[in-house]
């Protein structure tokens, strides 16, 4: 019997295993990572008020709120926080954590008059006691009339400036205007502004100076009382309504929301307007006017309905 040698064999067994078979398993695939969203509209309320949270989340096996716990992967609820609150939503799935924040800036009122007094000449005192403050060429003819802070046609070029000096500087600041016709067939129009001066008096010196007509509106900021109408830098200033307010007594909002420098309009039309400008920091203050620019030529008389202001809360 013949022996084969030793390195036939070796090859014949390698030859032999490259026709087998062989099996593999595939790695499994990575958990998908959870995703988190939320949101709270709107974002700024007045203490007692509600706000709303919305949310939406995937690939999560857990869902909570802070300061509400367990919920839906995806849901809205009503929230009525008593000071500025921030909320964080936390998704945790097999592939791991996700989270998500809103924050609802909840505001107490620095001051509100709605003019809920008899008809008289001047402002008088508001429902907090603060005594108005009235310059300008038409203080004269200022009046609360059908519970409106109005300005009489005393003459052309008729604006009266009424101020109320504020414990602390306001985060929002404004209130509700109207028109009626003026029952004349002049062409020119009137508007109300709204002023937040970090002036002691009504200097007109420094302030954003915030202008609204029936067709638009204007933001600008003075210094100094020698740099005086200055467009912001990020923005125009001028932004006209997609359709001019209705003179029939119909009553729209008008605010400017200030943090530092940024000034957030709330218009007329229910939009807002974000303009930044360093200088708005420095001539906001705590003085708030609110003012009309009316006489006997323009087609239209502007009124002031509500004025107010808020601080924020903690």
């Amino acid at each position: 019997m013949k022996h084969l040698p030793f390195a036939l064999i070796v090859l014949a067994l390698l030859l032999s295993g490259c026709g087998g078979s062989s099996t593999s398993t595939a790695p499994a695939p990575a958990p998908q990572a959870p995703t988190a969203s939320l949101t709270v509209s709107p974002t700024t309320i007045s203490t007692g008020e509600a706000t709303t949270l919305t949310w939406s989340t995937t690939s999560a096996t857990t869902v909570s709120i802070a300061g509400i716990g367990s919920v839906a992967s995806s849901g809205s609820q009503s929230v009525a926080p008593s000071n500025t609150t921030t909320y964080t939503l936390t998704a945790t799935g097999t592939g791991g954590t996700a989270q998500a924040n809103a924050t609802a800036a909840v505001l107490a009122p620095l001051f509100s008059d709605s003019f809920d007094r008899p008809d008289q000449q001047g402002l008088g005192e508001t429902p907090q006691g603060q005594t108005w403050m009235i310059t300008g060429a038409g203080y004269l003819s200022v009046a609360i009339q059908d519970h409106h802070y109005v300005d009489g046609p005393s003459g052309a070029a008729n604006v009266s400036y009424a101020g109320i000096q504020l414990s602390q500087q306001p985060v929002r600041i404004g209130g509700m205007i109207s028109f009626l016709p003026s029952g004349t067939s002049g062409t020119g129009a009137s508007v109300v502004a709204l002023i937040s001066s970090s002036d002691n008096g009504i200097q007109l010196q420094n302030m954003a100076h915030l202008i609204a007509g029936r067709t638009g509106i204007m933001l600008t900021w003075w210094q100094g009382g020698t740099s005086t109408d200055n467009l912001p830098a990020s923005c125009t200033g001028n932004w006209e309504f997609s359709s001019p307010l209705l003179e029939d007594g119909t009553t729209y909002p008008l605010y400017m929301n200030i943090s530092g420098s940024t000034i957030t309009v709330d218009k007329p039309d229910v939009t807002q307007y974000v303009c930044t400008d360093p200088h708005f920091a420095q001539v906001t203050g705590t003085l708030g006017i609110w003012e009309l620019a009316y006489d006997q030529t323009q087609e239209d008389m502007p009124r002031w309905d509500k004025a107010e202001a808020f601080s924020a809360t903690e």
